[in-house]
């Protein structure tokens, strides 16, 4: 028969603190967000013709997702933290990046 009172170590994810790192990561992809969605907005609005900055914002917008999936990465080094928000901050960041990478592509193509 087993016992009762034989107490059982489950592991509970919920309690887990989140990887402070994270917090970081996910600043500066809130960021880098921002900075992608105002030079989109500037350049619909000005059919294209945008001045050096919002190219600027363009770059900046680039380095701070690049930063923040760095970020993501470090957090991930915590011990027995929850990573939920450094991997949604490295997702944001590596799909920024890769539309960065395909806008430029795409504007070295039509020089």
């Amino acid at each position: 028969m087993p016992e009762k009172n034989k107490k059982i170590n489950y592991v509970n994810y919920v309690r887990k603190p989140l990887a402070r790192r994270s917090f970081w990561a996910a600043g500066i992809t809130a960021v880098a967000l921002v900075l992608f969605g105002s030079v989109v907005g500037l350049a619909v609005k000005s059919q294209g013709n945008v001045l050096l900055n919002v190219g600027a914002m363009a770059f900046s917008s680039f380095l701070f997702a690049a930063c923040g999936l760095g970020y993501g990465v470090w957090a991930l080094f915590e011990k027995e933290k929850n990573y939920i928000l450094a991997k949604l901050s490295m997702i944001l960041d590596g799909l920024l990046i890769l539309i960065w990478v395909i806008t430029l592509i795409i504007g070295l193509q039509h020089m």
